[in-house]
């Protein structure tokens, strides 16, 4: 997915602010004036369900946003937890309702069901609207110190697998989660001999590594921060092209192993129900990009939580979201994943 720039949203923002004549406006980080956005919708509180457990970066994501977003529109927005399954739950929860005041945190969690679930009870490409995506968040490939004392570097890594009787092992959420899946599509190029254990949550998945159970994981750094820390989990390399900008001295997988396969890019976005109006959409399309547009508010979202905000709109998502949707599929079957 690919961002616009930001000069590009703020004329827009601006534009489209003049052309309503809106009059209310609002502080926000450093003492900014942001637009209130008129409208008929919302009447009532707005519910933002997030498919992840409270403490999750969409669930701290959606909880800094909320508090703007009622203050532009004068309503209540509850961020409403509803984890489950890999995130079928809340989104399978949010796909089938007709409540035109309820929309949803939607990752990459909530999407990769339609390729590798068996029977699922949403189609994400036709009952989830998107509406803006807001972020791209960091991934890292973590290692235990003991593993990195024996291989500092990932090409030592890659080395000491393939002359491990059985390889090394790699702690995940599942074979078809977001973390497993990241790290089958990497490592179709880079060849690490790993076999895959699996837990029902990140926090045991990471405690694995801990412990010593396993010597490997892909994980944020938002929620690994601390070990990160003090030293007892090491990450090895960026699942991006760039350094990210909170692990300056973690090189980019395509610089620490030559890497010319494809980068899998961990998201999150503001989808709706399929029944949503086109009204709420525009609204929440365009009143969550003036809320992102405050360069303070931004900075804060990025250096909590590791990622990138992204400026987008409900059509520019749309097309980023078709393309996402048909590169997992094609990915999804290069590695003949079958559904289960």
């Amino acid at each position: 997915m690919e961002k616009t720039t930001l000069d590009r949203r703020r004329r827009a923002l601006l534009r489209s602010a003049v052309g309503m004549g809106v009059a209310a406006s609002l502080p926000f980080g450093g003492g900014r004036a942001l637009a209130a956005t008129a409208g008929t919708w919302p009447t009532r509180t707005v519910r933002l369900v997030v498919a992840q457990g409270a403490g999750s970066t969409g669930d701290s994501l959606m909880r800094l946003i909320a508090p703007r977003l009622e203050a532009l529109w004068k309503q209540s927005v509850v961020v409403e937890n509803r984890p489950g399954a890999g995130s079928i739950v809340g989104t399978q929860y949010v796909a089938g309702t007709n409540d035109d005041h309820t929309i949803m945190l939607a990752t990459l969690s909530s999407v990769l069901p339609k390729f590798t679930v068996k029977n699922l009870r949403y189609d994400p490409a036709v009952d989830l609207i998107p509406i803006y995506h807001v972020m791209n968040y960091h991934i890292t490939l973590v290692a235990s110190p003991e593993l990195v004392k024996k291989a500092p570097t990932l090409p030592d890594i890659i080395k000491l697998s393939q002359s491990t009787p059985g390889g090394l092992f790699f702690s995940g959420t599942g074979p078809t989660s977001i973390f497993n899946m990241m790290m089958a599509v990497v490592n179709k190029s880079l060849g690490i001999n790993y076999t895959s254990v699996d837990f029902n949550s990140i926090p045991d998945m990471i405690m694995a590594v801990l412990r010593g159970d396993a010597q490997l994981s892909v994980a944020a750094p938002f929620n690994i921060k601390s070990q990160i820390d003090a030293g007892d989990l090491v990450p090895v390399v960026a699942f991006s092209r760039t350094r990210y900008p909170v692990l300056p001295n973690v090189p980019a997988i395509v610089e620490a192993a030559d890497y010319k396969g494809h980068v899998p890019l961990s998201w999150g976005g503001i989808f709706g129900p399929r029944s949503l109006p086109k009204e709420a959409i525009d609204i929440v399309g365009r009143d969550v990009g003036v809320v992102l547009s405050d360069p303070i508010f931004r900075k804060d979202l990025e250096t909590r939580l590791g990622g990138t905000v992204v400026d987008s709109s409900p059509e520019e998502f749309a097309k980023e979201y078709a393309s996402e949707l048909q590169m997992w599929e094609d990915v999804v079957a290069s590695l003949n994943i079958t559904p289960a």
